[in-house]
Order: C-alpha cells, then structure tokens, then sequence
C-alpha cells in the first residue's frame, strides 16, 4: 500500500490551497528494508528498487516546493471549510492558569541563578541611594521652614524692625593715587570708564557722601568706576591731563577752583569729559533749542545726481496748506512710467491713453523681420542686421581688392602692453630674409619639455649629444607609432587609430544622402527644444532679403526692456521727447555745497553751507565758556583750570554782571542731568595723546 502526499496552504479560516504530488510514498513491510546490505541477494534487490523510488519521491517534492515558494506560482486547487475546533484544548481560563504557572516556574529558575543575584544587588543599592537622596531633601525643606518660621517670629517680636546685623549693598569709591593709577586709568579694559571727582580735604566729607549719593543708580554697572582725586597731592596731574588736551600751553591751576569738578575718563579711546557748576555745558539746564525741534519729524528726500534735495513737515509753509489736486492729475491713477535714468527720459503707459486705448495693430512690415538676427555693439552704439531677404545678404559677398591684402595674416596681441606684432608673407619685414646670430643658431629645431609642478624641463635637438645617438626601441612598441587615442573619461573607454589596423585599413563609406549637408549652419534653441538650419542651397536661404525703406529709420535706436511688464521705450536721436532740453528749476541750485550729517539711529541730521546763517558766524564758544567760568575782571584765573583765558571784550569789566554765589553744597547739583548727557554721547570730548605719570608728593 501506498501513500498519497498533499500540500496544504489554510489563506484564510474558511479557506485553504491544496495541490497533490504526483510521485507516491513508497511502503516496504519487510524488515529487511532498513537495513543497508541484506545478505540474501533477492532482499538486496529489492531493498535498492525502494530506495531509488525513494529518493525519486523525495526530489519531486522538492521541486514542487521550491515552485510553490516563488511569489507567481498558486496551488492548483481550492477548497472552502468551516472553521476548525481543538475539541482536545482548553479554555481561556484554563489556558491562562497554565500560562502563569509556567511563568511562575522560569522566574524561579532565573532567580536561582547567579546573574540574578547580582541584579537584585544593584537595584537594591540605587533604591538605597534614592531613598538616601530623599531623606536629605526633606530634612532640608523642614530645617529651611523651620528657620523661615523663625526668622518671622523675630520680625513679629522686633516690630519689624531692620536687624542691623545684615549685610547691606556697598559702593566702593577708590581713591586715585600713584598706587591705583595703572587699575583705574591705564590698565583698564576696552570700553570702561573711571569717574573722579575732585575734592579737597576740607570738602571730602561733604562732597563724597554726596557723589555717593548721586551715583549709586550706577553701582551694577560693570563698566563703571568710581574714584576721587586729593587736588592737594595730585593738582600737578590734573594740570597736565588738561594742557595735553589743549594743545601743550602753559595754565595757571588754582587747586581752590578745581574742587568739585568730575572728570569722565575713557583710557582705551584716550579723551575724557568734564563737568563743573560753571561749565557752560552744565550751568545750564538740558533744553533743547526751540530752533532745534522744528526740524523733528522733517523727511528728505535726496537726489545725489542732482545734488539738492527736498523737505517736508507737517508744519512747512507749504506742507501747510491742503493739497489741491488738479483734476487733470486723477486721470494718472494707475499710470506706469518707464525711466531711464542714463538718457534722463521716461515714456508713461495709461488704460485710457490715446495711444494705449486702441487695439494694437501690427503693421504688414513688421512681419518681414521674423527671422532677423541683430548683432549690438553697446560700446559704439550701433547694430547690424540679418535677414535671408535681405538686399545686402541675398547678394554675393564681394571682398574689396584691398582687403584681399590681409588674408593669411598672423596677429600676436599683448593685452598688457596694448600692442600686437603682424606677420605676412608679403610684408616688407617679413619678406627679408632673417638674420640670426651665428650663436643663435645653434638652438633653431630644439623642443623644450617643460614641468611647472617639478619645476625643471628637457630639451631636444638633432645635434643634441644624447639625441644624436640611436634610440634603441624594443620590437614590440614599434607597432604603435603614428597611434591616435581617443579617450572618454565619463565612459572609462578608449578608442584606436593606426594606419595598419584592420578596422582602419578598410574604406570609409558614406551615405550618398549625407553630403548634403556639408556648409549647413545649425542655430538651436535648448529653451524651446527647437533649431533652424541655413544652407546655401535651402529653397528659403536662396531668395533675396527685402528690407522695408521704413526699417532704416530705427538705426541708432535705444530699446529699454522692461521683461517682467511685457514692454519697452524706445530712445533716438530724431525724437521729439528725446530732442527737448532737460530743464532744472532754479531753486535747487541753492543746495549744492550742502553737508549733511545723519545720525540714523537717532534719526536725526545736522546741516553745513557756507551761507547758513549757523555756519557764516564766527565761533564763539572759547569765549563764552570763559566768561561763564567768571569770577569777573579781578581774578586772572577765571577758567584757566580748563584751559581758556579770557581775552578783552569790547564792554569794560565795570559793565560785567556780577557772577552768582556758588555754594559748596552746590557744586553737584547738576551732576545727574550731566551724567544723562555722558550716557547719551552728548557731552564735549576732550583727546590726549597719552595719559601722563602721577608722582607720588
């Protein structure tokens, strides 16, 4: 008896595949079947029978395996079914209960190991350090609250009252002397400022609790220090500091003068500022001249070509005034204007312009130039043009006889030195014969191998002593003399040529149809994915160009392309528009000379001309700055602590107004405003050339 096989592919629950084999199982119900060598030759025989029968079976199972693995192949039958119940199996609970039961059994088997006494090991040792952690972290918390809680205790107990036991914020002031004077001026760093202030022993304490007071805003200023200099010990210094920054010439210093007055000194950009009561610049409150804040919210407009510009502001006379709109103006709304600011022109474009108005007719002429080809010259500003039917085209070229002169000409140019050298067979120069230096001519026929990168060369020469002897070339390489190569680096291959080989030895063929199309000029187009042909004996290329008589009036014609609105203007020498002189209104004349000095970010200018009224008048400054330091005609030192020396007036020292008591409690009063201003960059610098020593007395 013999068995049949089955393969059995279930797709889905209610759907299998099946294909049967068709070699059979074979079956030996002899005992002698198992074993290898019978001793009766009738089993041996019969034993091979069922093992090749055997072995047939077993390759075309794998065959048809192996067909049925590929993704195209399906089995040859299909069946439907109903869904199959495992009457033997158990139920969900059951199978659950067992589940467990068999996890249950590996974790013992897993903790019984020694990996798993090490894990448990290191977990136990982090959840000790956590539970550590934590611990600490709420000891700390109660210790916190329990000193908050106390701390409050105290406050309710005192009254709230300040325990003068804690620490208070602090502002240093240095004392600027020989020891400090390299940390507070010459040693420091880019971009830091020292503010001294100057005091004497009998106005320290005053002055400083008051220049303390007064700076204290600053104190977490890192750029900041804050120092005071003794005019005792150190009045010499500050004498030089100020005739360095005057020019070099003698002052006169009264050290009483000088007390209260605060230097702010930049060492990196080597100039500082200063600030007294009497300073002209601090004397006064910070106002803004009424003059100064018309011009607040002014807008320019500026025409460098032109150079003059044009101002508004709401309050201009003629800012001022209503616009009035012409009617005919509203009749520009929606205008395009295409300028040309080389030609100094514009053409305008309008929906209901006359010109623009009316449809666009293309007149028959134009349609004569599809085809044309225009070679622009920009530098001399003319062109050249081509047509198949044109006149000048159709006709044969005739070459003048004196240009026939030049063919076969040789030109070597020289960019750099802007000459070129000719040579022609007929030329005077050329036609002589040359004389070379006997020494010379021993090098005529040499051939130089030259190597940039190494740097050296070899040479060649018939009488050459390693030329002149014969080159011994091995058999084999003689054959590819007079080779050609043609290499393609993008397709690693090659190509060969030689007089001999076989492939080259044979005649070329051509095909009748191709030598046609010798001389054809192709021009394409990659864009448009098109071209056109030319060729003398082309039905279209042989008729002669007719050009319009209207056409030869655009020569020397501008056009200004404008791509992105699909238009032009056009510029000629005959033009009306072009023509006309350009005029320029005599009022913007009058600014060119003018300076102007913007200041962006604070959105502000400043203006010179030499007309100005600002501008015309002497400088005044130095000499109201002295009187304002005053002190009247009695005291030679009114203001020489800064420099200026007062210098005769035309009113006489009896008509000079009294100058005002000063205070010494006064002094600082204008420190803030001035300290604002040296924050604003407003205040006067004055520059050194260097920081000079202090001495120690």
């Amino acid at each position: 008896m013999e068995h049949r096989i089955v393969i059995i592919w279930r797709r889905e629950p209610t759907r299998i595949q099946y294909e049967w084999l068709n070699e059979t199982w074979p079956v030996c119900a002899h005992t002698h079947c198992t074993e290898e060598y019978p001793a009766d030759p009738a089993h041996r025989e019969e034993v091979i029978q069922y093992q090749e029968r055997l072995n047939e079976t077993k390759r075309a199972l794998e065959q048809l395996i192996k067909r049925l693995l590929k993704p195209t192949e399906v089995l040859a039958y299909e069946a439907h079914v109903q869904e199959l119940v495992d009457e033997a199996g158990r139920s969900a609970l059951g199978a659950f209960a067992a589940r467990m039961c068999e996890w249950a059994e590996r974790s013992l088997l897993a903790l019984r190991s020694h990996h798993a006494l090490s894990a448990l090991s290191v977990l136990a040792t982090v959840a000790l350090v956590l539970a550590a952690g934590y611990l600490m972290a709420y000891l700390i918390r109660v210790e916190e609250e329990s000193v908050q809680r106390n701390k409050d205790e105290r406050k309710k107990q005192n009254g709230l009252k300040k325990n003068n036991n804690e620490p208070q914020p602090e502002m240093r002031l240095h004392e600027l002397r020989a020891e400090k004077y390299n940390g507070l001026v010459r040693l420091l760093k880019p971009g830091c400022r020292t503010i001294v202030l100057l005091v004497d022993m009998q106005s320290r304490v005053q002055l400083l609790s008051k220049f303390h007071k007064i700076v204290w805003p600053y104190r977490k200023n890192k750029t900041l220090l804050f120092a005071y200099l003794m005019v005792e010990r150190n009045i010499e210094w500050f004498r030089r500091v100020l005739q360095l920054s005057l020019g070099g010439g003698e002052l006169r210093v009264n050290a009483r003068n000088c007390v209260g007055t605060v230097l702010a000194l930049n060492p990196h950009r080597k100039h500082f500022s200063i600030y007294h009561a009497k300073h002209p610049e601090c004397a006064k409150p910070h106002k803004v001249p009424p003059a100064s804040t018309h011009c607040v919210g002014s807008v320019l407009a500026l025409n460098p070509h032109r150079k003059h510009f044009s101002i508004y502001h709401a309050k201009h006379p003629e800012c001022a005034k209503p616009h009035k709109v012409p009617p005919a103006s509203t009749h520009c709304v929606g205008s395009v204007l295409a300028l040309n600011p080389h030609r100094k022109h514009f053409s305008i474009y309008h929906a209901k312009h006359p010109e623009c108005a009316k449809p666009h007719k293309v007149p028959p002429a134009s349609t004569h130039c599809v085809g044309s080809v225009l070679a622009l010259n920009p530098h001399r500003k003319h062109f050249s043009i081509y047509h198949a039917k044109h006149p000048e085209c159709a006709k044969p070229h005739k070459v003048p006889p004196a240009s026939t002169h030049c063919v076969g000409s040789v030109l070597a140019l020289n960019p750099h030195r802007k000459h070129f050298s000719i040579y022609h067979a007929k030329h005077p120069e050329c036609a002589k014969p040359h004389k070379v230096p006997p020494a010379s001519t021993h090098c005529v026929g040499s051939v130089l191998a030259l190597n940039p990168h190494r740097k050296h060369f070899s040479i060649y020469h018939a009488k050459h002593p390693e030329c002149a002897k014969p080159h011994k070339v091995p058999p084999a390489s003689t054959h590819c003399v007079g080779s050609v190569l043609a290499l393609n680096p993008h397709r690693k291959h090659f190509s060969i040529y030689h007089a001999k080989h076989p492939e080259c030895a044979k005649p070329h063929k051509v095909p009748p149809a191709s030598t046609h199309c010798v001389g054809s000029v192709l021009a394409l187009n990659p864009h448009r994915k098109h071209f056109s042909i030319y060729h003398a004996k082309h039905p279209e290329c042989a008729k002669p160009h007719k050009v319009p008589p209207a056409s030869t009036h655009c020569v020397g014609s501008v056009l200004a392309l404008n791509p992105h609105r699909k238009h032009f203007s056009i510029y000629h020498a005959k033009h009306p528009e072009c023509a006309k002189p350009h005029k320029v209104p005599p009022a913007s004349t009058h600014c060119v000379g003018s300076v102007l000095a913007l200041n962006p970010h604070r959105k502000h200018f400043s203006i010179y001309h030499a007309k100005h009224p600002e501008c015309a008048k002497p400088h005044k400054r130095m000499s109201r700055m002295t009187r304002s330091l005053g002190g009247g005609c009695e005291d030679p030192e009114a203001g020489a602590f800064i420099g200026f020396h007062t210098e005769p007036d035309s009113s006489s020292c009896d008509e000079a107004p009294d100058p005002p008591v000063l205070l010494q409690e006064n002094l600082l009063d204008g420190l803030e405003n001035w300290l604002d201003r040296l924050f604003e960059g407003s205040t006067h610098r004055y520059y050194v050339n260097y920081w000079p020593d202090m001495t120690t007395k």
